[in-house]
């Protein structure tokens, strides 16, 4: 989930024109509701920001685990955000 304010301030201008990329990695044991057996689960992450040389930012969030990718990429627009998801086996 990437959260958002309408109190965001600007990119630094030093961003302009620049991307930030932050990625991980997790390992967790996890259930569903109703398992009863606990599983492992390894998955990588990456969040990216593109900031244009105008100061609008694109982010993309993408998660990989067990051959699927996640992905939720939001363009910031002048009226407020616009977010889509994609699922690929």
């Amino acid at each position: 989930m990437i959260l958002t304010s309408p109190y965001a301030s600007a990119a630094p201008q030093a961003l302009y024109g620049k991307s930030v990329v932050v990625t991980w990695q997790e390992e967790r044991q996890q259930k569903f509701p109703g398992e009863e057996q606990m599983r492992f689960v390894a998955a990588a992450a990456e969040f990216d920001v593109y900031v244009s040389d105008v100061g609008r930012p694109f982010s993309r969030l993408r998660f990989s685990m067990l051959n699927r990718v996640i992905s939720d990429e939001i363009i910031s627009t002048p009226a407020g955000h616009e977010a889509g998801y994609a699922w690929f086996p």
